[in-house]
């Protein structure tokens, strides 16, 4: 793996440089080869200078831009096709604070290296990509995570802590290749510390029982409604009356048709 020198003072061959084309260049200089992996940390790039330098990395499958000046996620990125691990924490540099949802368009992504960032949500898109395996969302803003989530059967690592969380989508246990999913230092509420501090395991346990007592629950409540219901007690009432004052009417009405007509007066003669 080729590495270019934090701050990015090598100066690229003479008759290399190209106007906007600053990842190439910057590329170049490390010695990184298009088809495999480029590391650019802390090479002071901006978003400006990513415009149209993406079309000659197709073929790149590791790429790290941590500690850069992007304050906004490269579009650009998502026309490499082959790219498989992606490094875009900013630790040092400026913080992203969205992820766009057009990191679907990854298909190839294994690995999504977003921490140290200020990233209140995550794009649903995360779960229609089938190949990612490890989502490093440490050190954000994060205050929930999309449902899709759940979709994104290929995770083996989920890392969320020290982020603003207070719950976890309840099919979280749907994830059966997950190993490794770490919480600590959010505020969660749901699962709670006790839980979620004995890892994994213990976390699917408390979501599993925790979606049968609500299946349970609704059980309950359905059939304490029916007798509620059946027996006109408290707010169902009023609900009782009218059921009844309804089978009155049709009663009536019923009853007044099988009635005996009056027999017709004889004429007189």
């Amino acid at each position: 793996m080729q590495e270019l020198p934090p701050g990015g003072q090598c100066t690229p061959p003479v008759g290399s440089q190209k106007p906007g084309s600053g990842l190439v260049n910057a590329l170049a200089v490390a010695g990184a080869s298009p088809t495999s992996v480029a590391v650019l940390r802390s090479s002071k790039l901006s978003s400006k200078e990513q415009q149209a330098d993406f079309g000659a990395l197709s073929k790149l499958k590791i790429l790290g831009l941590s500690g850069n000046q992007l304050i906004s996620f490269p579009e650009e990125i998502f026309s490499l096709e082959s790219l498989e691990k992606l490094y875009i924490g900013q630790d040092q540099g400026a913080k992203l604070t969205s992820v766009p949802e057009d990191i679907g368009k990854l298909q190839s992504l294994k690995e999504l290296h977003i921490e140290n960032n200020h990233l209140e949500y995550l794009p649903v898109a995360l779960g229609s990509m089938p190949n990612l395996e490890v989502l490093d969302c440490r050190h954000n803003l994060l205050k929930q995570l999309p449902d899709a989530i759940c979709q994104a059967q290929a995770l083996r690592e989920l890392l969320l802590e020290t982020n603003l969380l207070t719950q976890l989508p309840e099919n979280l246990d749907s994830l059966v290749n997950l190993d490794v999913l770490t919480l600590m230092d959010n505020p969660m509420e749901d699962p709670p510390e006790e839980v979620y501090t004995e890892g994994k395991e213990a976390i699917f346990t408390y979501l599993k029982n925790k979606r049968h007592m609500k299946i349970v629950a609704t059980k309950i409540q359905s059939w304490w409604r029916g007798m509620m219901v059946l027996k006109g007690i408290g707010k169902f009432s009023e609900l009782l009356k009218v059921r009844k004052k309804g089978k009155n009417s049709l009663k009536s009405k019923s009853g007044k048709k099988g009635g005996k007509e009056k027999p017709a007066k004889e004429k007189k003669k």
